[in-house]
């Protein structure tokens, strides 16, 4: 590196030609690299294309992972189950006889998941 600078400096009519065969042969190798490389650069482009469109396929399965485990499938059993009897309950109230009082339920004793409303049957 030191030494090509230092004999332009002291002899250009003889260092430039060499540098510049050197050059034009680097510049030769690089393009055929570039070449090389602009197939397997392709292939991974065009092999990772889908895989682009599909973002938010890591969260759908996180998502699942979670909604499909034992313990949220056991939870929302237990729910459902909760929310039967408590159904059954209001409905057995319901029909017995009553001496002119209203039944009057508070919504916010009901075992409900926030966001989930009752079934209607």
């Amino acid at each position: 590196g030191a030494e090509v600078v230092e004999q332009v400096k002291m002899n250009p009519s003889v260092a430039i030609p060499v540098v510049l065969a050197r050059l034009k042969q680097k510049d030769e190798h690089w393009r055929r690299a570039r070449l090389e490389m602009n197939k397997i650069w392709r292939e991974v482009c065009e092999k990772n294309y889908l895989k682009s469109l599909d973002h938010r396929s890591f969260q759908f399965k996180q998502t699942d992972k979670k909604e499909w485990s034992s313990k949220s499938l056991l939870a929302e059993m237990s729910d459902a189950s909760l929310m039967s009897a408590s159904r059954q309950t209001l409905e057995t109230a319901a029909r017995l006889p009553n001496s002119g009082a209203a039944l009057f339920v508070n919504p916010q004793v009901l075992p409900l998941k926030p966001g989930k409303e009752i079934p209607d049957e």
